[in-house]
């Protein structure tokens, strides 16, 4: 025998508003995420090709200095640093102030016709997409990566 009134049925579930509001907001983060990750992928590029010209600068500063690859920079001898021979990905360009050498066997940076580089830095812009890096080789032969947004 039943008593008293009515017996209630315990339902788990969700309503059809909850869940058009929960998709909704999962439908407005993921369409903000997206929009944010479409500006990162140049970013990504530029600071990857950077590095690689970094290193290329590197090297070729290492080359003078244990004499190897050494070519004629005026009157003095020298390691060249070749932007055209840095293979850059994604559709990066990059410019440069000046062109850059090494003296053998300091490994000091000197121009491309043998004059040393005084004061200042070269800069080698590395861009694509509106974003840009840069480069940049000072007069003691220190090479370093700026971060996106500043230069040398």
């Amino acid at each position: 025998m039943r008593r008293g009134g009515r017996r209630s049925k315990k339902t788990f579930g969700f309503t059809l508003v909850e869940v058009v509001i929960t998709t909704s907001i999962i439908a407005l983060v993921t369409a903000a995420s997206l929009a944010s990750m479409s500006s990162f992928k140049p970013r990504r590029d530029v600071e990857g090709n950077a590095r690689t010209v970094a290193a290329a600068i590197r090297q070729a500063q290492n080359d003078a200095v244990t004499g190897k690859n050494i070519d004629a920079c005026g009157t003095v001898l020298c390691v060249p640093f070749h932007s055209d021979q840095v293979a850059l990905t994604g559709g990066v360009s990059l410019t440069s102030s000046s062109e850059v050498a090494f003296r053998v066997p300091q490994g000091e940076p000197v121009g491309s016709g043998g004059a040393e580089i005084v004061s200042g830095a070269v800069d080698i812009s590395v861009s694509k997409a509106g974003v840009t890096a840069h480069v940049c080789v000072y007069p003691l032969g220190r090479v370093e990566e700026r971060p996106i947004g500043s230069g040398c």
